[in-house]
């Protein structure tokens, strides 16, 4: 067992180098870290037991990649797929004022949240919840739903997606929270 995550980055006044949370957890728990997944790849020759699991890693895993897994490399994602493919579904659907949401688990392939289902656990936005507490929840579920065998990813026959139903959400920018102040004076006008 190993873990892949993003590098290390500067963070505080200091920009001090910091490790994200899963780096530090695996780190605490004795399990070997890397940085980039061709690091990891340059480990072993033999992937034949080897099942990746990805979660919130950002970034489009190349075909030859995931060749290296034989078909066994799986996605958690916090939305209904074919629903908010992309970096930020979970502001999306709070920002869509979303009710009924859940977690994908798919089996990868080598285009953005695209491959097929594996199963889904279905879940409710709450009127109190932010990103984080979202993703926390939804994240432990589908985590859960693997470790927990709610479907076997080995018995299950995954599903194609309906591409034609696919919504796509955008990497949020400082733009994306700009307020036009000017706009909230002009409605409040109007009522």
């Amino acid at each position: 067992m190993a873990v892949v995550t993003t590098e290390d980055k500067p963070v505080g006044r200091h920009l001090v180098m910091t490790p994200n949370p899963v780096k530090v957890l695996a780190l605490k728990i004795g399990l070997p870290v890397y940085d980039k997944i061709k690091d990891f790849l340059m480990t072993t020759n033999d992937y034949s037991m080897t099942i990746g699991l990805v979660a919130a890693y950002g970034k489009i895993i190349p075909q030859n990649v995931l060749d290296n897994f034989g078909g066994q490399m799986y996605n958690i994602h916090p939305s209904i797929l074919p629903k908010y493919r992309g970096p930020s579904p979970l502001q999306q659907q709070i920002l869509d004022d979303v009710v009924d949401t859940g977690v994908t688990i798919i089996r990868m392939d080598d285009k953005m949240d695209h491959g097929s289902i594996i199963g889904v656990v279905h879940d409710t936005i709450l009127p109190s919840d932010t990103t984080i507490s979202l993703g926390n929840r939804l994240f432990a579920l589908g985590a859960d739903a693997i470790l927990n065998s709610q479907f076997s990813i080995f018995n299950q026959i995954p599903i194609p997606q309906n591409h034609n139903e696919a919504t796509y959400t955008h990497k949020l920018t400082k733009q994306d929270g700009f307020v036009n102040y000017l706009e909230i004076e002009n409605c409040k006008l109007k009522i």
